[in-house]
């Protein structure tokens, strides 16, 4: 006889959140990646050609990305119930793509985000130059 037993699944994407129940069957997710995106795509009314990013956050407190069927494997193991999944839209059709195998974390502050910070940062200082140079021409 199969021991079974079920699983919350949480999904946030942007400012919504939705759930649903996935069986797990002998330690197994009865869902693969590809069944976990299609039920995703539809839960949001996503394009079927949508590209996602599906992250979680372990037992360690990292984020980290779910890419293939060994990590939803491997959530399972981690007990989490409920599984909270934040989605992520790649806007780029040729975009990255998140081929890494189970295990592998994503930074906690993405490339992405550093360089236009750094590019704002660049910005200010320079403004801030030509308003000390103003400031100084006319004291």
């Amino acid at each position: 006889m199969e021991a079974s037993s079920t699983m919350v699944i949480k999904v946030k994407y942007g400012d919504m959140l939705r759930r649903f129940n996935a069986e797990i069957v002998e330690e197994d997710l009865n869902l693969s990646m590809d069944g976990l995106r299609k039920k995703i795509l539809s839960l949001f009314s996503l394009a079927p050609d949508t590209q996602l990013m599906l992250t979680y956050i372990d037992e360690d407190g990292d984020v980290v990305t779910l890419v293939d069927n060994d990590d939803l494997h491997y959530v399972v193991k981690q007990a989490l119930n409920p599984l909270r999944i934040t989605i992520k839209v790649n806007a780029e059709k040729n975009g990255r793509q998140y081929n890494h195998s189970s295990g592998s974390s994503t930074p906690l502050r993405s490339p992405g985000v550093q360089q236009p910070l750094q590019n704002l940062n660049t910005g200010v200082s320079e403004l801030l130059r030509q308003y000390q140079s103003l400031y100084v021409k006319h004291s």
